[in-house]
């Protein structure tokens, strides 16, 4: 069978971050109990079992907004209606500031908890709570480094990649995609190769695919034109 390990090395990151205030303060952020609940007593401890009911906490919205929502595609409104309740009884309405300020109060451990929606490109202070699993997730898997940094990584999904017979073709632009009907028939590029197909993945910005790959196809025009 296939393994990560046949195309790249990772290595366990410990502590994961060690966070630094202007007051001299620091934090060392870790799944390692022992160590993680002596850290948070530093700062406060009052805090320690703050982080107890913030895990819990943190785990339900795991449960209920990644294991069993992280593959649901919200296609419409209705379809996240159905979702609302296990989200609201979370509080998905608040931020992740908020939700994570309820449970510990030491400022400097709220920052520790929250920022971790930086990591999204979210703001602490406006990202909805359901982000707080985000917590749960390093807990179990840890935090890793690839060795030899991200290039090995995605060399090693090339590897991957061209070993299932995959063909990867880099610096050569899709300039249209040919259509017959509804039906995708084959792809141009910028250096003149045509290549047929009976399914395409497209994760261009989707005005360009629709209004510029699709001069061909109606629909995608129209969809164009609404967007």
């Amino acid at each position: 069978g296939q393994r990560m390990a046949d195309d790249v090395a990772l290595d366990p990151v410990q502590p994961f971050y060690r966070l630094h205030w202007p007051d001299g303060s620091t934090f060392d952020y870790t799944n390692d109990d022992t160590l993680l609940r002596a850290e948070i007593a530093k700062l406060n401890p009052a805090d320690v079992a703050g982080y107890a009911r913030f895990l819990d906490y943190s785990a339900g919205v795991y449960r209920e907004g990644y294991e069993k929502l992280g593959h649901v595609a919200f296609l419409d409104f209705a379809s996240m209606i159905k979702a609302a309740p296990a989200l609201a009884k979370y509080q998905a309405w608040r931020s992740v500031y908020s939700i994570v300020s309820s449970f510990v109060k030491d400022e400097r451990m709220r920052q520790a908890l929250s920022f971790h929606t930086l990591l999204v490109g979210g703001n602490p202070m406006t990202t909805s709570a359901i982000y707080a699993l985000i917590h749960k997730l390093e807990r179990d898997g840890g935090v890793w480094f690839a060795r030899g940094g991200t290039n090995r990584l995605v060399a090693g999904m090339v590897a991957l990649f061209e070993r299932l017979g995959g063909t990867l073709r880099l610096d050569d632009a899709v300039t249209r995609i040919e259509t017959l009907g509804d039906r995708v028939t084959a792809v141009d590029t910028r250096r003149g190769a045509r290549i047929e197909t009976d399914m395409l993945a497209a994760n261009a910005d989707i005005m360009h695919v629709y209004r510029d790959l699709l001069p061909g196809s109606g629909a995608a025009q129209r969809t164009a034109a609404r967007l």
